[in-house]
């Protein structure tokens, strides 16, 4: 119940990546491994590295969130506006946060380099 009705929770990832047009992919889950996608990130541009912040906002429930996300593409500079997530978790109760990255090639590389989570009421 940290979160609370109306409170948000403000997520920053940095990050490196193999320079490649393949396909990487980035996801935070709420919920656990299984849990419910809060935000998405695939990128197919050459750029390595990136920076991405996210907030999650309780929409006056602790059991109905919406997501709006920036990335900023470091290396090139450019930011990328992400669609908005509507999630149903039950923040009331504690719930796992699960960061995970995805390769299409096997011989490349994602490394989380630094990330925080910040309860911003």
């Amino acid at each position: 119940g940290a979160i609370g009705l109306n409170g948000v929770m403000r997520i920053r990832l940095i990050g490196t990546e193999t320079s490649s047009a393949n396909l990487k992919t980035w996801r935070v889950r709420l919920g656990g491994i299984g849990g419910t996608t809060i935000f998405v990130l695939s990128s197919i541009t050459t750029a390595p590295n990136f920076r991405a912040d996210v907030d999650m906002y309780n929409r006056n429930s602790q059991a109905a969130q919406i997501t709006s996300g920036l990335v900023t593409r470091v290396t090139d500079l450019v930011f990328q506006t992400l669609a908005p997530i509507t999630s149903t978790v039950d923040t009331a109760v504690a719930q796992n946060l699960v960061i995970t990255a995805t390769l299409a090639s096997a011989g490349e590389t994602m490394t989380l380099d630094v990330y925080s989570v910040e309860l911003v009421r």
